[in-house]
C-alpha cells in the first residue's frame, strides 16, 4: 500500500485515446481525502447499525416487559376479587 501512497503523491501523465492527460499531485491527494472520508463513514455505518440493534433489542424487552407486566396485573385484580368473594362468603 505504501507504494501506492508514493506513486499518488506524485505527477503522472496518463494515456487516454491518444492523448495524455496530466494528473496533478492535488488530484491524488483529492482522491485520498476522499478515501479517507469514505472509510469513515462505512466504520460510522457499523456503529450505526450496532447502535440500531442495541436499541431494538431494549425496545422488544421493554415491550416483553410490558406485555408480563399488564398479565400479572390482570392476575392480581382476579386474585383480589377471589379473596373479596372468599370473604364474602366467609362473613355469611
Amino acid at each position: 500500500m505504501t507504494e501506492f501512497d508514493v506513486q499518488m503523491k506524485t505527477t503522472k501523465t496518463i494515456p487516454f485515446d491518444k492523448k495524455y492527460i496530466v494528473v496533478e499531485k492535488d488530484t491524488f491527494d483529492t482522491m485520498l481525502k476522499a478515501v479517507k472520508e469514505l472509510k469513515k463513514v462505512m466504520g460510522l455505518q457499523t456503529k450505526i447499525n450496532e447502535l440500531f440493534n442495541d436499541i431494538n433489542n431494549y425496545a422488544n424487552s421493554y415491550n416483553s416487559l410490558e406485555k408480563d407486566n399488564q398479565k400479572y396485573q390482570r392476575e392480581i385484580k382476579s386474585l383480589k376479587l377471589k379473596i373479596v368473594t372468599y370473604y364474602k362468603k366467609i362473613i355469611n
